[in-house]
């Protein structure tokens, strides 16, 4: 009998509600997963699509006499569980693996899982993988070294949470029966889909300040080439713009067939958005083509209240502002319209932007980057959209390749 009466679904009810309100995005990436019970693993696992836990073990996190000091450890310790799965996801070390020993290499991304854990200050598990420094260093890094000492290998071998990370196609058996293997379109769609929510809960957290940057780098690492750039785009617009939040009035269906009401989500119409382009010459007409039909596609999908063009080299040399019947958009208006040629400079569209009283909910700048006259950062997101490689000192870049 669980103790105090207190069932894991209560313990991962509570530690689901905590992470929601402190840490978006380990929330909004185990809000986009399957949580099931299964009692023939030994802690808790994931292949990426799903999260199983073992309900004994989460009742047993805590040994507390006192029902409320019991239920303030087994809170902690869950969260610090779930996270530790979300970070496999996140890391997308599923995918990983290759060809590596599959006991090795668990041991290597859960040395570098947990020393991240720690230094973002979550609960310890008593007998998890512990190798001093591992957050600074790459998964494959610790692989390769570990792989060197076979004696640490067979000490570690003996952790009691390992056996967590399992193949992408296990599907619905983690215990270790097959369900035969995934097709190579059906593993290649499989991480797409991984790649997709994990790249929204960094948008989602980002929005919120809330993503360590350290953290971002390393996932936005391992997620580097998955995604195609109109995924990207649609990603970064409609996680940022849509105001999506947490109601406790619609549950989240993914929880319920597990007996877990957590809050559901619910949209605000979007605020104005600002299109910027970079006219100095160096934008092409099939680049600037497939740019604008992405954005008519995720327009319909957003609805903005208004959407402000503006023309910059130098300086602005166009702006208006278009609603939602004007669409779709085409290349011949911007031929007419978005008038320039000369030098490049990014800070006038955010000068104009500041004199006029223009308040976005996104500004998405199109241009190669070639420039060093950024200005000063306005009061809302930016996405550059470029058509070469390069960095800008803030907002979020998406290199677009057609």
């Amino acid at each position: 009998m669980p103790k105090f009466n207190i069932t894991a679904k209560d313990i991962l009810g509570k530690a689901c509600s905590h992470l929601i309100l402190r840490s978006p995005f380990y929330s909004s990436l185990l809000l986009a997963t399957d949580l099931e019970e299964n009692k023939n693993i030994p802690t808790a696992a994931t292949n990426g699509m799903k999260i199983w836990y073992n309900p004994e073990y989460i009742e047993n996190l805590s040994q507390q006499d006192n029902r409320s000091s019991y239920m303030t450890e087994v809170t902690e310790k869950a969260k610090t569980l779930l996270c530790h799965e979300v970070l496999h996801i996140a890391m997308m070390h599923m995918f990983r693996r290759g060809g590596r020993d599959p006991l090795v290499w668990n041991i290597a991304t859960d040395a570098w899982i947990n020393n991240t854990l720690v230094d973002e200050k979550f609960t310890a598990l008593d007998g998890w993988v512990d190798i001093p420094g591992s957050k600074d260093k790459t998964s494959e890094e610790i692989y390769d070294e570990l792989m060197k000492n076979a004696k640490q290998v067979k000490v570690m071998s003996k952790s009691s949470l390992l056996g967590d990370l399992k193949d992408p196609g296990d599907g619905d058996n983690p215990d270790g029966s097959s369900s035969g293997k995934e097709s190579p379109e059906e593993a290649a769609a499989r991480e797409m889909k991984v790649s997709i929510k994990v790249q929204k809960a960094i948008d989602v957290a980002k929005a919120c300040g809330a993503l360590p940057g350290s953290l971002e780098r390393m996932i936005s690492s391992a997620l580097d080439g998955k995604l195609p750039w109109k995924q990207l785009l649609r990603e970064a617009v409609t996680t940022i713009t849509s105001k999506d939040d947490y109601t406790w009035a619609r549950a989240n269906r993914r929880y319920v067939g597990a007996g877990l009401y957590l809050p559901g989500m619910e949209g605000i119409q979007c605020g104005p958005i600002v299109l910027a382009f970079d006219t100095s010459g160096s934008i092409g007409e099939r680049e600037l083509s497939a740019f604008l039909g992405e954005m008519n596609s995720i327009f319909e999908e957003v609805n903005p209240q208004s959407i402000h063009l503006i023309a910059c080299d130098a300086e602005v040399a166009h702006a208006e502002e278009i609603d939602m019947e004007s669409l779709p958009l085409t290349t011949d208006q911007f031929s007419s319209k978005m008038k320039g040629g000369g030098g490049t400079a990014f800070s006038p569209v955010f000068e104009y932007l500041k004199n006029n009283n223009v308040h976005a909910e996104m500004v998405i700048y199109f241009t190669d980057l070639c420039c060093c006259d950024f200005g000063t950062p306005p009061d809302c997101p930016v996405l550059w959209i470029t058509t070469h490689s390069g960095e800008a000192p803030f907002g979020q870049v998406i290199k677009m390749d057609i």
